[in-house]
């Protein structure tokens, strides 16, 4: 394409020349193409207009290859991304250290633990030590568990959580605020995973005061999984940089990065660096 632009150009250049280069006869007058004369002031006219084709056709030239050498840096940068960066099928994946490179949703390890017969049900922490398990050659299988009806209907602090059937409705949240005198009193992510915990390990003895400890801080027992507010973090992190900001739609953004991110063996933070690294094909 940039060749045969090339030799247009030099056609034209040429056709121009034949037609312009006439030494002027009478006293300074040359004949046109139409055999009319021109002036001296004509004359620099067109030589005017000549070098503004030739300065037209070269910036073309230039900016036709520029092009080129984009296409082909954006074709080998996605090839180099296909080929370094897409995140492998579980089936391909040998080791969980290689598993651990890679980011894997919650409903796709629900989905990898059906599939290979394991327990599913758990948080991603669960899981991930349920295929952690897997890989060193154990299999921990799905059991399905029993609804305990509660057996207690006065609530006190010395209250087991089993036996109260607790959950996280209006009638434990307002026995809570009654005991604290909190009108805003609200759950933890933390008591959250405690109350969950103590469910699936079965403790009989946990009550609604030491949940309380956990709300307050007091106690520990389980912890909410941040795991899975990587991508939180990175959007809040990615919105939070100045850069960014020319993006017209940060949200959209952010999401097209963090599903490359993702799908990578990096860690699943946001950097500057990795933006800069990763920003062909991505203009909004």
């Amino acid at each position: 394409m940039v060749a045969r632009m090339v030799r247009d150009h030099e056609a034209a250049s040429s056709s121009l020349a034949t037609s312009t280069k006439t030494e002027p006869p009478y006293g300074g007058f040359c004949f046109g193409r139409s055999g009319t004369q021109m002036s001296s002031a004509a004359r620099k006219t067109a030589h005017s207009n000549s070098q503004y084709r030739t300065v037209g056709a070269v910036a073309t030239c230039l900016l036709a290859v520029l092009f080129c050498l984009k296409l082909g840096f954006a074709q080998s940068g996605w090839l180099w991304y296909n080929k370094y960066m897409e995140r492998p099928n579980f089936t391909q994946i040998k080791s969980y250290a290689e598993f651990c490179k890679y980011y894997w949703y919650r409903d796709e390890l629900v989905a990898i633990c059906k599939n290979l017969g394991l327990e599913y049900v758990g948080s991603k922490i669960e899981l991930n030590e349920i295929i952690r398990a897997y890989f060193d050659g154990e299999r921990i299988l799905h059991k399905p568990k029993k609804q305990i009806k509660p057996i207690v209907t006065e609530l006190t602090l010395d209250t087991p959580l089993i036996a109260c059937g607790f959950s996280f409705g209006p009638k434990f949240r307002e026995f809570y605020i009654q005991v604290t005198g909190d009108k805003n009193f609200k759950f933890t992510a933390d008591t959250v995973a405690t109350a969950k915990a103590v469910k699936q390990n079965r403790d009989g003895n946990f009550t609604l005061g030491d949940l309380l400890d956990v709300k307050l801080g007091k106690r520990k027992y389980a912890e909410y999984d941040k795991s899975s507010c990587q991508w939180n973090k990175f959007l809040h992190d990615f919105c939070a940089d100045d850069y960014t900001a020319r993006f017209a739609d940060r949200f959209k953004a952010a999401s097209m990065f963090w599903a490359r991110l993702r799908d990578s063996d990096l860690p699943k933070v946001y950097t500057r660096e990795f933006i800069l690294q990763n920003a062909d094909g991505i203009d909004l």
